[in-house]
């Protein structure tokens, strides 16, 4: 990134440390700010700010509440600048010489409704106008200071981690090892492979696929097949749409674990590949990994994953889906005890002795990969079924990546063989799917991420980073 159009204002942070928080707060304000975010390099000048913050004059987390604090009162300012203007802000410069962004505002507004507040942050040019649009058509305030207080909780990391990372890394001449690029290519590389499965599964199955039809008309020909079709689908349409999806899920990963246990258990097919694996992550050991994937593997903390799906179980209790309620529960409890029954089974020893300098014999499949798995799936799933099976891949994406980074930070610690976190996946998966399909029957109305939703998610984002927070270090 090339910062020597702002270097001035940089050279004065940095010599005056005193007032970089306040310019991070400023230069969030701007930048979600209404009549100056569309003008103003306001991304650059956040990832400047932020570096001057990471080579010591702050801490991360008060860089962090710095930009919340300004991009909060930014879009505040700009959502009551449009409530009181209302259509009269469009005479007003710059709108009044560039109209075309107030309208691709309001056509964007009218698309995604109240989560075009989240999305917005992270979208170009619209970023600054939504707030704004959201004023003019009168959006209840309540509901958008709570929705904006949510979307500033992930836009400030997203937006000051990497500058203050670099501030950071030039500070202390930090260089990370040669591996880390590989690491970085090989999760992005399995990222992707994964965005693509789950958008062409999703494409390929839906009720109006050709592969699904086929499978419904040989399902209408059998009795039983008949019988179990209509006594799983879901009564909340007239189509009655089976969940197929969740069915070849459940069945890929019932027999993806099988083979998988065959081969660690009865062979030494996967054991050179196991071991590569296992060196290539202590050749790549920095104290600055350390800390991040601490961080991503306490993620998956029994603890963690119990406190945020009781407060979403809370809140689908609150808004009386009993069953979606009582089934994350029970997969989440019952995760715990398959996993555990697995490893008692197999016991495979872990790559490195415990504190007692033993090994333990407690290793596949990976008890914080399956968790994640099950606990970030299941709330997927209860959030795309209320959009096309076209457009849900990307919410299943999302998902993913928690789980992969949950994954890596326990192969990084060497706490897992590959095929212990490949393992936990698959079970996850097949928890998720038997949830899914136990849900489809009682699914008869849909679950809407209204004003309550939002504040069910601050509360579980306030909670994971409470938790994080306490049990760091």
């Amino acid at each position: 990134m090339d910062l020597s159009s702002i270097q001035p204002l940089l050279d004065w942070l940095n010599l005056h440390q005193q007032w970089v928080a306040a310019a991070i707060v400023f230069i969030a304000f701007l930048e979600s700010l209404a009549l100056a975010g569309v003008v103003i390099p306001g991304v650059l000048l956040l990832f400047g700010a932020s570096a001057v913050a990471g080579s010591g004059a702050l801490s991360l987390w008060q860089a962090l509440a710095c930009a919340f604090v300004g991009a909060v009162i930014g879009d505040c300012t700009s959502f009551f600048l449009g409530k009181s203007l209302k259509q009269r802000i469009k005479s007003i410069w710059p709108f009044r010489k560039y109209p075309e962004w107030i309208h691709n505002g309001e056509v964007f507004f009218s698309r995604h409704g109240g989560m075009s507040i989240v999305i917005g942050r992270f979208v170009g040019p619209i970023r600054p106008v939504v707030p704004l649009v959201a004023g003019m058509l009168n959006m209840h305030s309540g509901r958008f200071i709570s929705i904006n207080l949510v979307s500033a909780l992930g836009w400030a990391p997203t937006y000051v981690i990497p500058g203050y990372l670099f501030g950071a890394s030039v500070h202390w001449g930090l260089h990370f090892p040669e591996g880390f690029n590989r690491l970085l290519f090989y999760t992005g590389g399995i990222a992707i492979v994964g965005f693509l499965i789950m958008k062409l599964s999703h494409w390929h199955l839906s009720p109006k696929s050709r592969l699904y039809q086929s499978i419904q008309h040989w399902a209408e020909r059998q009795h039983h097949m008949r019988l179990c079709w209509h006594w799983l689908a879901e009564p909340r349409d007239q189509s009655h749409t089976f969940p197929l999806t969740s069915l070849l899920l459940l069945l890929g990963s019932i027999s993806g674990f099988a083979l998988l246990a065959y081969l660690v258990n009865a062979t030494d097919m996967l054991t050179n590949l196991n071991q590569h694996i296992f060196y290539f992550f202590q050749s790549i050991k920095h104290p600055w990994l350390d800390n991040a994937f601490a961080i991503i593997s306490m993620l998956g903390d029994k603890h963690h994953i119990r406190i945020v799906a009781g407060i979403f179980a809370l809140w689908l209790l609150y808004k009386r889906h009993y069953s979606a309620a009582i089934i994350c529960v029970a997969a989440i409890l019952i995760t715990e005890k398959v996993t555990q029954s697995l490893k008692h089974s197999f016991e495979i020893a872990r790559p490195i002795l415990n504190e007692d300098g033993l090994l333990s014999l407690s290793s596949f499949p990976s008890n914080h990969v399956t968790r994640a798995t099950v606990l970030f799936g299941l709330l997927a799933s209860y959030t795309a079924q209320e959009f096309s099976h076209q457009r849900r891949w990307w919410i299943y994406g999302i998902a993913f990546l928690p789980m992969l980074l949950v994954a890596v930070a326990r192969l990084y610690f060497n706490q897992h063989w590959l095929t212990d976190v490949i393992g936990g996946f698959l079970v996850g998966l097949g928890i998720c799917a038997i949830s899914r399909i136990a849900f489809s029957r009682f699914n008869r109305r849909a679950i809407v991420a209204d004003a309550s939703f939002l504040v069910a998610l601050l509360t579980a984002l306030t909670a994971s980073a409470v938790y994080l927070a306490l049990h760091y270090g």
